[in-house]
């Protein structure tokens, strides 16, 4: 698939853990609002749903990894330590 018509501009991985108080949420929201593409809204991959099983897991993040431009980690003590235990 070319780059250009890949449905994603931005994945955004994070631990969900450091989105409890809402921060990585914002820092989206701020991106999303200041970053349109040539008059086009940014499309993100931000998955906020917990997914059921691992291969359900693994096929969503892959795909949404696939499909983006740019990969945007939100690096953190959670998020090491969770990588660390997967």
């Amino acid at each position: 698939m070319p780059i250009s018509a890949s449905p994603f501009d931005v994945f955004i991985s994070y631990s969900r853990q450091d989105n409890q108080s809402g921060w990585v949420s914002a820092l989206r929201d701020l991106i999303i609002t200041n970053a349109g593409l040539a008059g086009q809204p940014l499309r993100t991959f931000f998955d906020t749903d917990d997914i059921g099983s691992e291969q359900d897991w693994r096929h969503r993040i892959l795909q949404g990894l696939r499909h983006s431009k740019v990969l945007l980690v939100c690096l953190s003590p959670n998020y090491l330590r969770k990588l660390a235990n997967d």
